[in-house]
């Protein structure tokens, strides 16, 4: 991922950004999971909205994104992330105690 979130946060080299054009969440869903089809070393694509925006996260949710963490990028500006990851990266260990080499 290249652009205003790349210094936010660990960025997978097959992340992307998505900004949806529209408000329908079926929408949103349907896009993402044929990015994900379409490009299966993808590991995470990111919804960023103002930060706190209960709508915006709201509708990320409802798109089947989930919440991850709060972000201050250049220019001040803060931002909620969300991510949809496929379910091969959700069935990875997140400790780093169970990886392998640990």
């Amino acid at each position: 991922m290249t652009g205003r979130l790349f210094e936010a946060y660990p960025v997978g080299a097959r992340d992307l950004e998505v900004e949806p054009h529209g408000d329908d969440p079926k929408a949103l869903w349907a896009a993402t999971h044929a990015i994900l089809a379409q490009d299966p070393a993808c590991r995470r694509i990111v919804l960023a909205v103002p930060a706190g925006d209960i709508p915006a996260i709201d509708f990320g949710e409802r798109a089947g994104y989930r919440y991850v963490v709060d972000v201050e990028i250049h220019g001040d500006i803060e931002l909620s992330l969300l991510a949809a990851e496929p379910a091969w990266v959700l069935k990875e260990p997140r400790a780093i105690e169970t990886r392998a080499g640990h």
